[in-house]
């Protein structure tokens, strides 16, 4: 089986948020977008409670919780097109430049 890419994975899971009725509200982008980074936090805050409890693989696990912020993040990425592939490689080129730890302590 061929892994996709994440330009189709993004186009995939938008279009099923879209299928679902997740994007009712097509006049105010701005305000679903702040809704849906919220979402993604609260995934990630799910992730972190799942490390606290020593669940990892489980049913609500750490590796679930990031998967599910992981598809709100491609969805969201889908509703804005944006090229999430191309903006994490312009980004690591910014990284690559940096000093250790960006010069931080964490």
């Amino acid at each position: 089986m061929k892994e996709k890419t994440i330009s189709e994975l993004i186009k995939e899971y938008y279009a099923w948020s879209v299928k679902q009725g997740f994007w009712v509200n097509k006049n105010d982008d701005e305000m679903d977008a702040t809704v849906k980074i919220m979402l993604i936090v609260t995934e990630l805050s799910e992730a972190v409670e799942a490390i606290r409890k020593g669940n990892w693989d489980g049913e609500h696990g750490f590796n679930e919780e990031m998967a599910d912020a992981t598809i709100r993040l491609f969805d969201l990425c889908g509703r804005h097109n944006i090229d999430l592939y191309q903006e994490m490689e312009k980004k690591m080129i910014k990284n690559r430049q940096r000093p250790h730890k960006h010069g931080k302590k964490f």
